[in-house]
């Protein structure tokens, strides 16, 4: 089993079913050998009945966890669709992979990056907060709290596809993302 060590380089960013953060690696350990590693790893982690608990990685976290199947990311070759591939080459994002439980995460001493933009992420991470008190996503039928969440601070995973549909027809997406 093969173990990746590196710092958040995103907080967690909470979507329906889950979250996933970014890992910006220092070292790759497989079998005996320790190796120095660079780039990022997206990470993925689903909740469900068994798995309640959100991860809630802060920014700047230093990690270690096991991985068993990291994949370089790919399209669902749709043609005409949305090109994630293309934009996660874009973040320098070159692998994937999934946290199975929260208990692998290893915090590790120490925290990495900016004290600027780890203020940002905390303070991004209050206001959404806050619009979920505010919006309950499962008392909000109209959907506010998400249109709220995607044109404030660009966080467009909570959007219905109605709602997406919507805007998009009208030639008005890029309001919600700006």
């Amino acid at each position: 089993e093969s173990r990746i060590t590196g710092w958040a380089r995103t907080a967690s960013v909470k979507r329906p079913g889950g979250e996933y953060f970014d890992l910006a690696l220092s070292q790759v350990k497989q079998s005996d050998a320790t190796l120095p590693a660079e780039g990022l790893v997206r990470l993925y982690y689903y909740t469900s009945a068994k798995q309640p608990a959100p991860l809630d990685v802060a920014y700047g976290t230093a990690l270690s966890l096991p991985v068993r199947n990291l994949r370089r990311p790919r399209n669902f070759m749709t043609p005409g669709f949305y090109d994630s591939e293309a934009n996660m080459e874009r973040q320098d994002i070159y692998f994937t992979g999934i946290v199975r439980h929260a208990e692998d995460l290893e915090i590790l001493p120490g925290r990495r990056g900016s004290r600027w933009r780890s203020a940002l992420y905390r303070l991004r991470g209050r206001l959404l907060s806050n619009l979920d008190r505010l919006y309950p996503p499962d008392q909000d039928t109209l959907g506010r709290g998400a249109i709220l969440k995607a044109m404030l601070l660009g966080d467009d995973n909570w959007l219905s596809p109605e709602t997406t549909s919507a805007f998009q027809e009208s030639g008005t997406y890029h309001v919600l993302v700006v």
